[in-house]
């Protein structure tokens, strides 16, 4: 068995490496419904893979310092008074994903050398603004903490991990949308025991067990189990936003799933051309 990012499970498939599954087998009706028939565990008709663990990227920001209604669109870090208050991690596929659906990419790593171009001048445009390029997320989470930035593209676990420790940082997922992540459960092709990790799958799917998943000790992220919120506390609901549905049913459809970009290497020459400047 194994639990690869969405993005993989195609290859995997391709690669004639895991094997597809009986939708029966599983709680599928208990997933929120975008990942019930979700596009990329689902290849020729058939599920391969189901979805453990989820998030968005949106704009974490410190409240204190960043009016929210500036956050619910990406123009926001454009504002002067931003300036040198933006954290970017220093990974390309978040960023300029968002960057994308920024520019009105529904689908933005599906896009073409022109539209790719556009993505570049809008990254390049935000340079001025940006205070620190984060080599690791421990790096963002500690310029936040410490309020030397203000804002990040950012997903919900960092901004819980730093809500949890008394910080005022919030989450938007800003009008134009986000992009996600999703880790899958896969059963390779040659599993010794299938059976077995079919249980494990199951058990996993529980409501109960994504509960657990979902405030993790080290990590607190969405699940894609609806049932799970009768598990957690009142106060992990509340701030995973899992509490509230239709809030959260907004986020569902206003993301696009990241991918890999077909021109991966012309997406990696931006973001080093960006990083250098």
């Amino acid at each position: 068995m194994l639990s690869p990012d969405a993005p993989y499970v195609e290859k995997l498939v391709r690669a004639d490496l895991i094997q597809p599954l009986n939708p029966e087998d599983y709680p599928i009706n208990d997933l929120y419904e975008r990942y019930q028939h979700f596009d990329q565990h689902w290849i020729d008709n058939k599920l391969y893979a189901v979805a453990s663990r989820w998030g968005f990227y949106g704009l974490a920001y410190n409240s204190k310092h960043v009016d929210p209604a500036d956050m619910q669109s990406y123009s926001g870090l454009w504002k002067d008074k931003y300036k040198g208050k933006i954290a970017i991690f220093d990974w390309y596929l978040p960023n300029m994903g968002c960057m994308g659906r920024y520019l009105g990419y529904k689908e933005p790593y599906d896009i073409g050398p022109a539209e790719l171009n556009k993505i570049r001048e809008t990254l390049f445009s935000l340079k001025p603004y940006v205070g620190t390029i984060a080599a690791t997320n421990s790096d963002t989470i500690q310029a936040l903490a410490n309020e030397n930035v203000w804002i990040s593209i950012a997903g919900r676990w960092l901004q819980v991990l730093l809500k949890e420790q008394g910080h005022p940082i919030e989450l938007s997922n800003p009008k134009e949308g986000g992009v996600s992540w999703t880790e899958a459960l896969v059963i390779t092709k040659h599993s010794k025991n299938p059976e077995l990790a079919k249980k494990y799958i199951q058990w996993a799917l529980s409501p109960k067990i994504q509960a657990g998943l979902a405030w993790a000790n080290a990590f607190h992220v969405l699940v894609p189990n609806s049932k799970a919120v009768n598990y957690l506390k009142k106060e992990q609901a509340s701030m995973l936003g899992l509490d509230n549905y239709e809030e959260l049913s907004k986020v569902l459809v206003n993301i696009a799933n990241r991918k890999t970009p077909t021109d991966e290497e012309a997406w990696k020459k931006v973001w080093q051309e960006f990083k250098s400047k």
